[in-house]
């Protein structure tokens, strides 16, 4: 059988990660190689350096060029949840009997009726997939193929990015000759490669927290039916350390990574030492002003999040499940417990099967690959005019979720 390969690029908010990998027989992604580069990163949803960014991409690419012996010609490019406006619209269709069963053409029908509105100049459509159906106003079902009815209605997730995201990044790749044949949000491809399919029937939620964002994901099947960017992460836990405790940010970084949430005790043995690399000298910082900063930071991250989740009018089951990934605070010790006993939900932190990465803050990037190795292809809908309200102010409306 013919070896699948693709290569994909992830723009996070502190680093570009470009990866190459192999569809595994059995399904899911092996990875071959993978290269990263820091740069300076993307800041109220726009790159603050683009020649910082530049340098970064051609570093990523070539370390993983090296690495697996391989020149890259072509890679999918993820868009992140600072560069799209995602929400749910909706369409119908009528049958021609009321007693006629509805066939695969109808909810293609169903799903192309909700795609048809203007596309804002600034924007450009990515991606799409139907959320649910309904028969006849009746309850939302996964899949109505073959059920009877006289009207078929849909709630199809629907995904826009900034063309100048697009353009940038595109124009530094074709700078490398590489081409670019397809953008994906991260936001929508995420959520499928992170959260088991059982769990996105009960509708879940995925935070990925960043350096800089937390992207805020509520899905339901394979939808992206509510997102938004919270403009916090793990850099804002280490910034109030440097500032709280008057240290350097790498110092405040050493003392983020030796940090564990829910330590009750407070002996002698707490206190964080950490040598100073401007004169080699032990700084020791109580373990109860750590606590107290990194606390207050975090509960401040939770609770941003849970004021996204009220506002986005989704019903969330009993059942639903909070699953978290990036880098910014996955790492920390006893982060789980913390997130769970502050977010009043179960919740997992994600970790990936793979011996070469393994992290959580390389799942955006893997997702990528998995999504284009797996069938998710659903018809897209056509832009036109749209009746009433529309989606187009739905759109404006979006550019509000990003909140700080």
């Amino acid at each position: 059988m013919k070896r699948r390969i693709a290569s994909a690029i992830d723009f996070g908010t502190s680093k570009v990660v470009c990866v190459i990998g192999e569809q595994k027989a059995t399904g899911g992604v092996d990875i071959i190689s993978y290269g990263k580069s820091e740069y300076a990163g993307i800041r109220r949803g726009a790159f603050i350096d683009e020649n910082s960014l530049s340098l970064a991409v051609d570093e990523a690419v070539t370390r993983a060029q090296e690495q697996a012996h391989m020149r890259i010609r072509r890679t999918i490019v993820g868009v992140p949840g600072a560069f799209i406006r995602a929400g749910l619209v909706h369409g119908e269709v009528q049958t021609r009997q009321k007693d006629r069963r509805i066939s695969r053409q109808e909810m293609n029908a169903a799903i192309r009726a909700a795609g048809n509105f203007d596309v804002p100049d600034d924007l450009e459509f990515l991606q799409s997939v139907a959320q649910s159906y309904s028969i006849d106003g009746g309850a939302p079902i996964r899949d109505p193929s073959g059920l009877r009815g006289s009207r078929l209605q849909t709630s199809v997730s629907c995904v826009l990015a900034e063309k100048a995201f697009l353009e940038t990044t595109g124009g530094i790749l074709e700078t490398m000759h590489i081409e670019v044949p397809r953008f994906l949000a991260v936001p929508f491809v995420q959520p499928l490669f992170v959260i088991p399919r059982r769990e996105r029937e009960n509708t879940a939620v995925l935070l990925d927290v960043g350096a800089w964002n937390t992207d805020v994901c509520i899905v339901k099947n394979d939808a992206l039916s509510y997102h938004s960017v919270l403009e916090l992460g793990g850099e804002s836990v280490t910034n109030d350390l440097a500032h709280g405790l008057n240290v350097t940010k790498e110092h405040a970084d050493q003392i983020k990574k030796r940090y564990v949430f829910g330590l009750e005790t407070q002996q002698e043995s707490d206190d964080y030492g950490i040598v100073s690399s401007e004169d080699n000298r032990i700084r020791t910082n109580a373990y109860e002003d750590i606590r107290e900063i990194i606390d207050a930071r975090v509960e401040e991250i939770c609770e941003l999040v849970m004021n996204e989740l009220d506002e986005s009018g989704i019903t969330l089951s009993t059942r639903s499940r909070v699953y978290v990934t990036g880098g910014g605070l996955t790492m920390i010790r006893g982060s789980r417990e913390f997130l769970e006993a502050q977010l009043k939900m179960p919740t997992r932190i994600f970790h990936m099967d793979s011996s070469v990465m393994h992290a959580p803050c390389y799942s955006s990037a893997v997702s990528l690959l998995d999504y284009v190795f797996q069938d998710y292809t659903q018809p897209e809908p056509e832009a036109g005019p749209e009746k009433g309200e529309g989606f187009l102010k739905r759109i404006k409306k979006m550019f509000n979720n990003t909140r700080g």
